[in-house]
Formats: C-alpha cells, sequence, structure tokens
C-alpha cells in the first residue's frame, strides 16, 4: 500500500487518531 501520509501524522479519515494507530492496519 502506497500511503501519501506519514505513520505519526493524524489520520486523513478524520477520526483525530495518529495514522499508524487507525488506518494503516489496513
Amino acid at each position: 500500500m502506497i500511503s501519501k501520509v506519514q505513520r505519526n501524522e493524524s489520520c486523513p479519515c478524520g477520526s483525530g487518531k495518529k495514522f499508524k494507530k487507525c488506518c494503516a492496519t489496513i
């Protein structure tokens, strides 16, 4: 999976969580 979002940035899905703790698990 190619991502434009860094793992420690807030997730673009709008959850307010860090990306690595949220959608990065997909």
